[in-house]
């Protein structure tokens, strides 16, 4: 019998996580993945070539050949070559992208028609991809969800949203129990509940979202794997949070907690998208390792929300 107590304990967190996952408008996310968008790419038939060689491409390792839609073709509502004749590119067009992606013999003139135009080139990729999400937030997860190219940068964008989210929810639920009284027999159970609570609702939400970039409609029971995976760590977090708390005391005990909440947050982020994109999940060395080094920025993070925390 001793050894049916976990099983029921695991059934029975993964159901009440369901209940509240259930009320979390994935739908928002389709949404987002199916905004309406157009890109130019002007240049010589070479560059155009090499262009939506780079918008299928998929910069991360072992997804080669496994990006959702990389073998597609490209709507032409997405995604057009515009055609360059003797009096330049045709303005018409090129006026009625969201973007242009431009050779560099190109550029200047797209650029007189169209202030929203991309330099590419061999010397100029490095960063183009967080240069377009940073200035189209209107479509950047329907950028990622139908090329490539953008998806590992959107990722570490929502995962970077939700690790913030989550330290400061682990800081300051954790405040109350800084301070000595009778209120410390009902708040501390009240922390542990709602922190698990709140911050597994946020890494299931970011799951959405990084299912949604990857190139997937967003169907939650499709996703069985990956929600295990976070109920599972996430309740891994909130035992180490609450015993890291318990030992330290004051201040150092809270700052502790948001960095935990911080770098586990990032560390299932990168793992989710890692499963998504490449059917893999990381062994056990390389998640704590990519936990300690998450966990050293999160304690930066933690006393610059809470600088005046004693």
């Amino acid at each position: 019998m001793a050894r049916k107590a976990p099983v029921q304990e695991r059934l029975s967190i993964i159901g009440k996580a369901w209940s509240e996952i259930r009320k979390i408008n994935w739908h928002e996310v389709n949404r987002l993945c199916q905004q309406n968008f157009h890109i130019g790419l002007v240049g010589s038939a070479t560059e155009s070539d090499a262009m939506k060689a780079w918008l299928q491409r998929m910069p991360y390792p072992g997804a080669d050949g496994r990006a959702e839609g990389a073998a597609k073709d490209f709507a032409p509502q997405q995604l057009s070559v515009i055609a360059v004749g003797a009096d330049g590119p045709d303005e018409k067009l090129v006026k009625a992208t969201t973007f242009c992606l431009a050779g560099r013999e190109m550029a200047n003139e797209v650029r007189r028609v169209k202030g929203e135009v991309y330099l590419f080139d061999d010397t100029e990729r490095e960063h183009l991809t967080t240069q377009i999400l940073s200035n189209h937030p209107e479509v950047q997860f329907a950028l990622a969800h139908k090329f490539p190219v953008f998806r590992p940068e959107m990722a570490r964008s929502v995962i970077q949203d939700t690790a913030f989210q989550n330290a400061a929810w682990a800081l300051f639920s954790g405040l109350p129990n800084t301070l000595p009284g009778p209120h410390l027999l009902l708040t501390s159970p009240l922390e542990g509940i709602s922190d698990f609570t709140v911050l597994t609702l946020n890494e299931v939400k970011l799951l959405f979202e990084l299912v949604g970039l990857s190139g997937k409609r967003v169907v939650p029971l499709y996703h069985v794997v990956e929600f295990a995976m976070i109920v599972g760590l996430g309740k891994l977090s909130e035992t180490l949070a609450m015993q890291t708390v318990g030992r330290l005391s004051g201040r150092a005990g809270i700052l502790t907690k948001g960095a935990i909440a911080y770098a586990f947050t990032w560390t299932i982020g990168e793992a989710v998208f890692m499963y998504i994109n490449t059917g893999q999940k990381p062994g056990g060395a390389a998640f704590t390792d990519r936990f300690r080094m998450h966990f050293r920025r999160g304690r930066q993070v933690a006393e610059e929300m809470a600088p005046g925390l004693h």
